[in-house]
């Protein structure tokens, strides 16, 4: 952690996850209100064969160590004042999650916290939801995915299960297009997962990499376009004829996707099963696509208390 006496204060956020590394850097405005000065993400894959194996392999290591070396020096670049950094899914399950955890706080010159699936389901709701507003948060992570609902800031439910957009893909679509079997099969277990959820008539946000590449690909985007991404609404329609799609491609013809990069084209079907499935649960139409989330939570959070 950095600190220093100026006035204008800097707060940087990362979201270790299953499959991506971002980095969030605010500024403070007025009050809590702060701005958006670098907002980034990298793969790292950390979760890749956890699910499998309970470990997190050498290579996928190495790569986030080095994501991690770059944000240290982004952070120096601009001036940041405190780092936060927080680890999710892929770290709270690997066997070898303390060594890990220690490589990774050399490279990034900081402490990481490792925190439990409430804590990321409640930064979430934060990140996403626009203040006092009734809402559902769906956030579909790598290896897990948080389902919050809640009201004039106070979290009424939330709910962190191990079922995530890699950890899906590793067990049933090893290979594109999945065989009809196999999409029962995942669609079964997510329909497990979220059965006992309770329903609540609230709009529905949705963040993370899956919904903010279907909003891409439903609006013929060429590239990430934050203005016309963040706010959007994604009919539950449009997210199954999508479904549909990815689920009859091959890797190589979901790469040709608008929008959708090449660490993501593998997961992305079993994301959008997630998302759909979930959509289906709440009987809703539609969810708003917000680029909110975990590292948004952080931030918003810090500067309420700072």
């Amino acid at each position: 952690m950095v600190s220093n006496t100026r006035s204008i204060l800097t707060v940087a956020a990362i979201d270790i996850g299953t499959n991506t590394i971002l980095l969030t850097i605010g500024r403070k405005e007025r009050g809590s209100a702060f701005s958006i000065i670098h907002d980034e993400v990298q793969f790292a894959r950390l979760g890749k064969n956890v699910d499998i194996s309970g470990r997190i392999e050498e290579e996928r290591i190495t790569v986030a160590e080095a994501i991690l070396k770059k944000y240290a020096a982004l952070c120096k670049r601009y001036s940041v004042d405190t780092i936060i950094a927080y680890a999710t899914s892929a770290m709270r399950d690997a066997e070898n999650s303390d060594d890990v955890h220690i490589r990774l706080k050399q490279s990034l010159g900081a402490e990481i916290e490792i925190i439990d699936g409430k804590r990321e389901a409640e930064l979430s709701f934060i990140g996403a939801v626009p203040d006092s507003e009734p809402a559902i948060v769906i956030d579909i992570g790598g290896g897990s995915t948080e389902i919050i609902a809640g009201r004039n800031n106070k979290i009424e439910f939330s709910e962190s299960m191990n079922i995530g957009a890699v950890r899906l893909t590793e067990r049933f679509f090893t290979s594109l297009p999945p065989s009809n079997e196999e999409i029962m099969l995942a669609r079964e277990l997510v329909e497990q997962k979220i059965s006992g959820i309770p329903i609540y008539d609230y709009p529905i946000y949705c963040v993370a990499g899956t919904p903010v590449t279907l909003a891409c690909i439903a609006q013929g985007l060429d590239y990430f376009e934050q203005q016309k991404i963040h706010g959007y609404i994604l009919s539950g329609l449009i997210i199954n004829v999508i479904l549909r799609q990815l689920l009859s491609s091959t890797s190589d013809e979901i790469k040709l996707m608008n929008c959708v990069t090449p660490e993501r084209a593998d997961i992305l079907p079993a994301g959008t099963l997630i998302l759909d499935s979930i959509i289906r649960h709440f009987s809703k139409n539609s969810c708003i696509v917000s680029v909110g989330g975990l590292r948004y939570g952080i931030i918003k959070e810090y500067m309420m208390l700072n």
